[in-house]
């Protein structure tokens, strides 16, 4: 039988399901507020928070509506296509592109890693 190896620990599976298009799970429920905060992260890890703004931009967050552009890099790029697009508006703004592209790398780790102990702490807090 088919698996997958997730954090070390193998999974048997019979599909895998790819959900970008928001059909099984509200993608913009989840991704939205992730992307702004990645986007913060990252402009404060890169020294520079005013580059927030430019951050939104460049990878299709649009924060009128606080949402996530239907044709934007978020919506439709792989990771590591936004992460480069990332570095890039980094790079406009003199950050070293080797510099960049692990910052945005560290600042989507952190971000997950906030919303992972955000989830924790709201189970703990209902249990």
């Amino acid at each position: 039988m088919p698996g997958i190896v997730v954090a070390g620990r193998r999974y048997e599976v019979d599909a895998v399901v790819f959900d970008k298009d928001g059909t099984l799970v509200d993608f913009e429920l989840i991704w939205a507020p992730r992307t702004a905060q990645w986007a913060q992260q990252l402009a404060a890890l890169a020294g520079a928070p005013q580059l927030a703004e430019a951050l939104y931009r460049a990878v299709g967050y649009d924060t009128e509506r606080a949402a996530i552009m239907p044709d934007g890099p978020v919506a439709v790029a792989s990771l590591s296509d936004i992460f480069a697009i990332a570095a890039s508006v980094l790079f406009q703004n003199g950050i070293e592109w080797h510099e960049g592209y692990p910052l945005a790398v560290r600042a989507a780790q952190r971000t997950l890693a906030l919303a992972a102990m955000a989830k924790i702490s709201l189970k703990e807090a209902t249990a």
